[in-house]
């Protein structure tokens, strides 16, 4: 993590101290959930950009959809296998006999 250093007007800093505090939280997790809420469409531009162009740069390094699509596939598929036998185990075990409970009666004679 890169740390800055930024000016702010005393007022503002108290202010920000005691927000932080009623939020349990730093001053730095405070300020930067701001900027991030702030900047959120420009951040996630910059972010998407900056992959294009690495894929641009190197596209042999990046699955074609279809070969996301098919993993996907894949797994999803596995995922319901493991379930469904998982599921066929517990119905087995549920459909296990078991023995008849014997009661018996404890009495007191006299």
């Amino acid at each position: 993590m890169t740390r800055i250093l930024v000016s702010i007007p005393d007022d503002l800093h108290d202010v920000l101290r005691e927000l932080a505090v009623r939020n349990r939280t730093s001053m730095s997790k405070l300020i930067l959930a701001a900027v991030e809420d702030t900047y959120e469409d420009e951040i996630d531009a910059i972010v998407g950009e900056r992959a294009l162009a690495r894929h641009l740069a190197e596209p042999s390094s990046y699955a074609s959809w279809d070969e996301v699509k098919t993993r996907l596939r894949a797994q999803a598929e596995a995922r319901l296998k493991q379930m469904s036998s998982a599921a066929r185990r517990t119905d087995a075990v549920k459909k296990t006999p078991t023995k008849p409970r014997v009661r018996t009666r404890i009495g007191v004679q006299n």
